[in-house]
């Protein structure tokens, strides 16, 4: 499948750049237009403390690197189908830990071609705790947890207007990461550090066609997905683990559990407006899946109690998954003012799975089937009650059904289990003018039996909002915002408020933003955990208490001269004690024949007390040309 993958991909890839590079020869009459950019420059980066932090939040590297590109053609004179618009931008090129390249071709009335290639890096290596404080010889102090990937993106789409009723569309994306990261996992009793490759693939193709009458169109759509992970864990050489007087040592251990899947799915949507005011909407979704699973394991070494570990098992398995799901909306205008809204959507899932060790012997052999029945019935109505004030609300009601049944070494788990969520939501809109906004909203909803233990029962969402503009240049905004979850059945409770401030103002020659933002988070668990006949309490609490202010200006103070700076500062007294501060700073300045020079500084100042910090500076020099 990989190869496959990478084949479409890499003739898709060809073809776009062919495309640009055709576009960039198109010669120019004198009834054509065609403007463009291009920014070069140097970046310096000078780091003291944890380079590993700054890798984490910033990544950035000294060198030159083109910090964006970009054309746009649009000809007078589109006869045929010559393109109304075709646009190319590239931003970050060089090195960047974040590369974006895109194309844009246009025949307005006739096609639509985009495409985009993003390459993000990421990277997260961590200390948690002191290590001066812990046994060093048990811990390296730091998370064994790491990763250092790359990922990949390539999306691409075409509209193609057929006549003035039918429209064709297509749709590609593909994603790929690759690179390393580390984990921790349990051999015998003992906890072993280990490798584990990141190589993941995921392709999507949609392919869908629509027709319109007067007053009814159809959109039908059919979607392929394809996942290859290539999932393993390794050990890189022999080790004692975590404690080195323990009697469990590896001298080699490998797993592997690679899997990929391929769907498809069948999709029609039908819109209908039999009357001028009452549309109506109905969705009709089928999709299929199929999943292939490969593990095995291989371990040497001494076990828990001292006698050898010779182990290799290894097993296949799979999934089928199919679902379908009917969906349908309408809504009535019953005045001017009063408009009411109602859905009901239906959904059944049947899932069945398998994974073999051995096919002879029950007992290295599982199983599972999964029956889920869903229905949600969704009702609305928005109401103008005065020319400044609107009112709207509704009410949800969900009902499920699910049947499982797990069997492995012969043991059987069965559950049968209804269950019913139901909630309202409610919003208010006050507006005495044009210059002043009020807004408030309330939802909440609660479900009888959640699935899990670490979902919520109830959650309830406050939101209230304001905003006031004056001289038509200055602006104020606030918002507060209340969420409360909560499960019973296992005494999980997460509640978070937040408030936020901005003051704006925009003219010419001057732009101001000053913000605030206050977050108060609280996470409790009180979790019961079970040793034999023994249960203990295992209360998990954590709080974040963050302040953020931020504040931002952009003044043009001659013709010529641009000067732009920002400024944020980030606190957290919670659980975890962290502060950054970032200042930036950039003038720009237009010299003759289009070009402009650009100087810009960057300060971070990040600590996690008592753990980790860095300083970083970054200054950038550039040079732009416009045409």
């Amino acid at each position: 499948m990989n190869h496959r993958i990478m084949r479409t991909s890499g003739l898709l890839a060809s073809g776009f750049f062919a495309g640009i590079v055709l576009l960039s020869c198109i010669p120019l009459r004198a009834d054509e237009q065609f403007s463009g950019h291009f920014e070069l420059g140097i970046r310096e980066v000078n780091i003291t403390g944890d380079k590993y932090k700054y890798k984490q939040h910033l990544n950035l590297e000294s060198g030159a690197r083109v910090f964006a590109l970009g054309f746009k053609f649009r000809p007078e004179n589109t006869d045929g189908m010559k393109p109304d618009r075709a646009e190319f931008d590239a931003t970050g090129l060089g090195g960047d830990p974040y590369q974006n390249i895109s194309v844009a071709v246009q025949k307005y009335g006739a096609y639509q071609f985009g495409y985009q290639h993003q390459k993000s890096d990421y990277f997260y290596q961590d200390i948690l705790f002191d290590s001066i404080e812990e046994d060093h010889a048990a811990s390296i102090a730091g998370d064994f947890h790491t990763f250092d990937y790359e990922r990949l993106s390539d999306k691409a789409f075409l509209n193609l207007q057929m006549s003035d009723r039918g429209k064709f569309m297509f749709a590609f994306d593909r994603t790929h990461k690759s690179g390393e990261s580390t984990t921790v996992l349990d051999v015998s009793r003992e906890e072993f550090e280990m490798e584990k490759p990141i190589d993941e693939t995921t392709e999507n193709i949609d392919v869908g066609v629509e027709y319109t009458w007067d007053k009814v169109s159809v959109e039908f759509h059919e979607r392929w997905r394809e996942l290859d992970n290539a999932a393993s864990v390794f050990l890189q050489g022999a080790s004692v683990g975590s404690s080195p007087t323990g009697p469990t040592q590896l001298n080699d251990f490998f797993l592997g559990q690679s899997y990929a899947y391929d769907s498809r799915e069948h999709q029609i949507t039908i819109t209908a407006k039999p009357a001028t005011r009452w549309q109506i909407k109905a969705d009709v979704l089928i999709a299929k899946l199929d999943m292939d699973i490969n593990s095995a394991e291989d371990a040497q070494g001494t076990d828990f109690s001292g006698a050898p570990l010779n182990q290799f098992v290894e097993g296949v398995g799979g999934a089928d998954r199919d679902t379908r799901q009917f969906y349908l909306s309408s809504a009535y205008t019953l005045t001017d003012r009063v408009r009411i809204t109602a859905s009901l959507r239906e959904q059944h899932l049947e899932q069945e799975a398998l994974i073999s060790f051995d096919p002879l012997n029950d007992q290295l052999n599982g199983n599972s089937d999964w029956d889920i029945d869903s229905s949600r019935v969704t009702l609305g109505i928005e109401a103008q009650i005065a020319t400044r004030v609107t009112l709207g609300g509704g009410w949800l009601s969900e009902k499920r059904k699910v049947d499982y049944l797990q069997s492995s070494v012969q043991v059987s788990d069965m559950l049968d289990e209804n269950s019913r969520s139901n909630g309202f939501w409610f919003k208010a809109r006050y507006r005495p003018g044009k210059f002043l906004d009020l807004g408030i909203s309330v939802e909440d909803d609660s479900i009888d039996d959640a699935f899990t233990l670490t979902s919520p029962t109830d959650v309830q969402r406050y939101r209230l909002s304001a905003r006031l503009r004056w001289n038509d240049s200055w602006s104020l905004s606030a918002t507060q915002h209340w969420r409360d979850r909560k499960n019973s059945n296992s005494d999980w409770k997460y509640d978070s408020s937040q408030t936020d401030f901005r003051l704006s103002h925009n003219s010419e020659r001057l732009a101001l933003s000053l913000g605030a933002s206050f977050v108060d988070l609280n996470y409790n668990i009180d979790q019961i955990v079970t040793a034999g006949f023994r249960q203990d309490l295992f209360p998990i609490v954590y709080k974040a208490d963050t302040d953020s202010w931020d504040g931002s200006a952009r003044w043009r103070f001659t013709d010529r001269f641009l000067l732009s700076a920002s400024y944020r500062d980030y606190k957290n007294k919670g659980s975890f004690r962290v502060a950054r501060e970032d200042v930036r700073v950039a003038l720009e300045f237009d010299i003759p024949r289009n070009y402009s020079l650009k100087l810009g500084f960057h300060n971070t100042d990040y600590k996690e007390e008592p753990l980790e910090a860095f300083d970083s500076e970054v200054w950038e020099i550039a040079l732009r040309r416009s045409w």
